[in-house]
């Protein structure tokens, strides 16, 4: 309307709202979802390459149910990935229940096409004793089949159930690529019984603290060490080195493709300056310090027309180890950190090192990474190694 018109109030029948004491009629809350978020997301998997989904968030009026849905949807089922949550956050608990289905393929060769399908229900809850601190409780019926698309190869399969306790600290302060301030500390136990012939045999005890050291408000320290220990009749395998989501990856050996090996065991990463599988055993401890700091302001190319801001640099040493029990699963007679080598210098043995140089850049959709490290075993450095990869510091 004109702005010259008068604007008059609306009158509402008080009998609306108002009982006839004046009191506000109570009303009973009815459930209803509505949208929050529809957008799709890409990542990338070292093994199973780029992937992309459609993600829908949906929540009540006061937030106490929250519906999450990520989709991939392929020809069939069999094909397409599908995860579906429900959380229930009225409480100081949260509680959650879901499902999940995921299928992967794999093709080492160029001929040897394998479909894997990771599907199962999940429960978890979550009970926090302070802002920063909490428990954690997830039960997972896990399945994993494994299926030889262009060979008449038997299939496999793992079905077990996955029950998991954690107790989480966090109090960190994020920057542009990661935490620059607090500290974030973790140690979780993971269980799987061992109830029919396809189901794993295993108890794990994973701890992990983090710490992070503001200098002001573009340099920081940070600190992290990591361990875990597997046992049981099928432990758990721990492979030392490399990074996470490395795209242009190098390995000692072949990729192991087993499904133990796929999604049993864990990547224990960042170790720069080594390659995937450079150790390998059912415990491991890993170490790693850096100093981040502002690289480049702007960056800005006349041909291509690239614009770059915010480049943030890293100095990073990382140390570790991954091996296998003695005789007893308490044993480490087995390990031996350093050696005498062929030239009489004393060097690492069981021990992986290395140092380098990063940097960690927006791009388009994603965060990238790029690093440079040498190997360090006392005795001297390798050749530089090259790591392109995307994700954020840890």
């Amino acid at each position: 309307k004109p702005d010259s018109e008068e604007q008059k109030p609306v009158a509402l029948n008080e009998n609306v709202y108002q009982d006839d004491e004046g009191n506000y009629k109570v009303r009973r809350y009815k459930l209803k979802f509505s949208p929050d978020v529809v957008t799709g997301s890409a990542g990338y998997n070292t093994f199973f390459g780029f992937a992309g989904y459609t993600t829908f968030l949906f929540s009540d009026l006061l937030g106490d149910h929250k519906i999450l849905l990520d989709v991939n949807l392929l020809s069939d089922l069999k094909n397409s990935g599908l995860n579906l949550l429900y959380l229930y956050l009225k409480k100081r608990i949260n509680i959650g229940i879901g499902g999940y289905h995921q299928a992967y393929f794999f093709s080492q060769f160029g001929s040897d096409f394998q479909r894997y399908r990771n599907y199962g229900l999940t429960f978890l809850a979550s009970y926090p004793f302070s802002k920063f601190n909490r428990m954690e409780f997830n039960l997972n019926w896990y399945n994993i089949s494994l299926e030889y698309l262009n060979f008449d190869l038997p299939d496999q399969k793992v079905s077990t159930i996955l029950p998991s306790l954690s107790y989480v600290h966090d109090n960190t302060q994020w920057g542009y690529t990661g935490p620059i301030a607090g500290s974030r500390y973790a140690l979780n136990l993971l269980a799987s019984p061992k109830y029919n012939d396809n189901s794993l045999d295993f108890r794990t005890v994973f701890a992990d603290y983090r710490k992070y050291l503001k200098l002001n408000r573009e340099y920081s320290f940070a600190w992290r060490l990591s361990g875990a220990a597997s046992f049981g009749d099928n432990p758990q395998r721990f492979f030392l080195g490399g990074i996470d989501n490395w795209i242009n990856y190098k390995s000692r050996g072949r990729l192991r493709t087993d499904l133990d090996d796929v999604f049993f065991s864990s990547f224990v990463t960042p170790l720069r300056g080594a390659y995937y599988y450079e150790g390998e055993g059912s415990r491991y401890l890993l170490s790693n310090l850096e100093f981040r700091f502002p690289l480049i302001q702007f960056l800005g190319l006349g041909f291509p027309p690239i614009r770059l801001f915010n480049i943030r640099g890293s100095l990073f040493y990382d140390i570790g180890t991954a091996f296998d029990p003695g005789e007893n699963w308490y044993s480490n007679s087995k390990w031996r950190g350093t050696y005498i080598n062929e030239n009489g210098q004393r060097a690492f043995k069981d021990l992986v090192s290395g140092y380098g140089v990063g940097a960690r850049v927006f791009f388009l959709y994603f965060l990238m990474r790029f690093d440079v490290a040498w190997n360090y075993d006392l005795a001297g450095s390798s050749k530089p190694i090259w790591y392109i990869s995307l994700g954020g510091d840890f």
